[in-house]
């Protein structure tokens, strides 16, 4: 596996965690972009042979649901995987 979904898991876990104790004094575009990356992130991990469906859930639920303005690029990462 040329991506190390894991390391990516684990940024993308940290990010929220951090976000969300300082959510007071932010406006969530952030988060917004995060999840724009997670996205293609995802949609690129999904070439990958070795990727198994437990992780590439894990990675697609580690943003909460409000992250995403709309599921496009989710819908599209998940159309790549199952092709």
């Amino acid at each position: 596996m040329l991506l190390d979904v894991g390391l990516v898991m684990r940024l993308v876990k940290r990010f929220v965690a951090v976000d969300e104790a300082a959510a007071a004094m932010r406006s969530g575009a952030a988060l917004v972009k995060v999840a724009k990356l997670t996205d293609g992130y995802l949609a690129e991990a999904a070439l990958e042979p070795n990727l198994t469906v437990a992780e590439f859930v894990a990675l697609a639920r580690a943003l909460p649901s409000h992250a995403r303005a709309m599921d496009d690029g989710l819908y599209r990462a998940i159309d790549t995987y199952l092709k």
